[in-house]
């Protein structure tokens, strides 16, 4: 039997900060979530419930009969600063809903719920999940994490300070054997879509559909769940319902990390682009300032998928370093997905981005 401890986050309520508009959906999913943690033998004393719902949802929060956290910045702190690290479990379940966003070196950030126009508080989820994987978190060899928050570029949030830093302590010791799996609701620069007729995020609706569903396993098994995401987020951006790519990370120890699409060898029949098609696609790379050096190149690498990653040839030339890349993402049948997953959320100019993933579409069509 696994025993899990559960953290459930819903943040609707920003009154203090004009800019960031309510959210009728973060407290139903959160009530869902809860009944489902519940349904798989999860005891309440091991679920941590944090709420600041809309003056609507709060007979929905209440009637959960769990003690409720407000989402503000001290309550939310005290809780991954302390009450976690101080518990121990099989698995460690994260759940959060809210508003969030991507600053200008590619942190994901996570809005409270008393964020104002003026100091806008947020937790860092990277480090949040950097932290997790030590010492000072001893408890929780199993991590499972999701994210249903639109990753919004805080260059397009016209924010009136920079945003403040919030991170987590952390162990220079990282821990042995520890597996740790994201799902998040939206891609860099993309929106998470909030359907407040159903009051329930897209993204967390298709996810409990499958955590429910009488095969899922328990504890969740991550690269299933992101890949039959996968699968039904490319049938509704086809449909016009939204366009979030949502991602699947992963961190195990010893290190070892990526963002996996179930990536198998193409094989002979895969097909490879004409060396003018490779020519013109890294000529628009080589534009991109945070491309245009093998440094720059060999940090945003980092965001591959590792079997992907440890099969490109290291050239200390920008050109053939890119070319390689290209080249090694052919021979992956996901190869092109993890090329514009690492596209779209490492490259922070808006206008590089944009630039880069047209020569994409243009010189490596997708599939039909």
């Amino acid at each position: 039997m696994i025993d899990a401890r559960a953290v459930v986050v819903a943040v609707e309520d920003y009154r203090a900060s004009p800019a960031l508009r309510p959210l009728d959906g973060p407290a139903s999913d959160a009530a869902r979530y809860v009944a489902w943690l519940r349904a798989r033998g999860v005891p309440d004393e091991a679920i941590t419930l944090v709420a600041s719902p809309l003056p609507g949802n709060q007979a929905l929060i209440d009637g959960l009969g769990l003690p409720v956290v407000p989402a503000t910045q001290a309550a939310v702190y005290d809780v991954f600063s302390r009450v976690l690290p101080a518990g121990r479990a099989d698995a460690l379940l994260v759940f959060w809903g809210g508003h969030g966003a991507v600053d200008a070196d590619r942190t994901r950030r996570l809005f409270y719920a008393d964020a104002s126009a003026a100091d806008k508080r947020n937790l860092d989820f990277d480090a949040v999940c950097a932290s997790l994987m030590t010492a000072y978190f001893p408890g929780y060899p199993r991590q499972f994490l999701v994210v249903d928050a639109c990753q919004n570029l805080t260059s397009e949030l016209a924010l009136l300070n920079t945003l403040p830093h919030q991170v987590l302590p952390s162990s220079p010791v990282v821990m042995p054997d520890r597996r740790q799996h994201v799902l998040l609701a939206a891609s860099a620069g993309e929106v998470a879509v909030n359907d407040t007729r159903r009051r329930a995020g897209l993204f967390s609706a298709e996810l409990l559909g499958l955590l429910s569903s009488p095969d899922a396993s328990w504890p969740p098994d991550a690269g299933e769940l992101a890949r039959r995401l996968d699968e039904r987020f490319a049938q509704l951006r086809a449909a016009g319902v939204t366009q979030q790519s949502p991602p699947y990370l992963w961190r195990r120890t010893p290190a070892e990390d990526g963002a996996v699409f179930g990536l198998t060898p193409a094989g002979a029949g895969g097909g490879r682009l004409g060396l003018a098609a490779v020519k013109a696609l890294v000529d628009v790379m080589l534009e991109a300032d945070e491309l245009a050096g093998v440094p720059q190149q060999q940090f945003l690498m980092g965001l591959l998928p590792t079997a992907i990653r440890g099969a490109v040839a290291y050239s200390d030339v920008p050109r053939w370093s890119l070319f390689q890349l290209v080249r090694t993402c052919e021979g992956f049948e996901q190869g092109r997905d993890a090329l514009v997953m690492m596209l779209s959320v490492g490259l922070s100019r808006d206008g590089d981005r944009d630039r880069v993933l047209q020569a994409v579409d243009r010189f490596w069509p997708q599939p039909a």
